[in-house]
């Protein structure tokens, strides 16, 4: 069985995937491979810089990724440009990684999953979202920058609740951490055929 798992900036996605890896379970991280396929000397950076000019790129060649977003999240255009770069590479590597899985259920973690449409190839989507100010709280903690900018990023994706009608199941996060992992727990037995839907 193929899950995807899914969910906007500070809902704590990383939080559940975390731990669906510590439970055992292989999972393929949008994001890493992203992090993988944009490193200096590769044919994706070389044609971002093409594109976005120079600019995007440190000192050291590497992708300045908080240069990157301010170009594109302002700019509806200009992110689907970047999407159609980056997506199409790591669509390739997880559809690769999704084919030959070592675990099952096999996982994996796509911030766009339904935008991208990569959730038509997967068996179930869990969700995972949180209220917009625990959202907003949790990403000025991590990344800085003012919550007024974190609430732009958030509306410029797609809401949850246009998410949640696509979605199999919603891991509510506005909970303790324990109450967290007691709720993906009960979706793995589920999806283990543990226990009935």
């Amino acid at each position: 069985m193929k899950i995807g798992i899914t969910g906007g900036i500070g809902s704590g996605k990383s939080t559940v995937t975390d731990y669906i890896i510590k439970r055992g379970y292989q999972v393929f991280d949008a994001d890493k491979i992203a992090h993988e396929i944009e490193e200096p000397g590769g044919g994706v950076l070389l044609k971002l810089a093409s594109v976005f000019g120079p600019e995007i790129l440190a000192e050291d060649g590497s992708l300045d990724r908080k240069t990157m977003a301010a170009v594109v999240f302002s700019d509806d255009k200009k992110r689907k440009i970047l999407n159609d770069i980056t997506h199409r590479e790591i669509h390739a590597i997880i559809t690769e990684g999704l084919s030959h899985p070592e675990t099952d259920p096999v996982f994996t973690d796509v911030p766009l999953l339904f935008e991208s449409g990569f959730n038509k190839e997967l068996d179930r989507v869990w969700l995972v979202t949180a209220s917009e100010e625990t959202r907003v709280k949790r990403v000025v903690a991590r990344d800085g920058g003012t919550p007024e900018e974190v609430r732009a990023r958030i509306r410029s994706q797609m809401s949850d609740e246009e998410k949640e009608k696509m979605a199999d199941a919603v891991i509510s996060n506005d909970c303790a951490l324990e109450e967290l992992y007691e709720k993906v727990d009960r979706l793995l037995d589920e999806a283990n055929g543990k226990i009935n839907k």
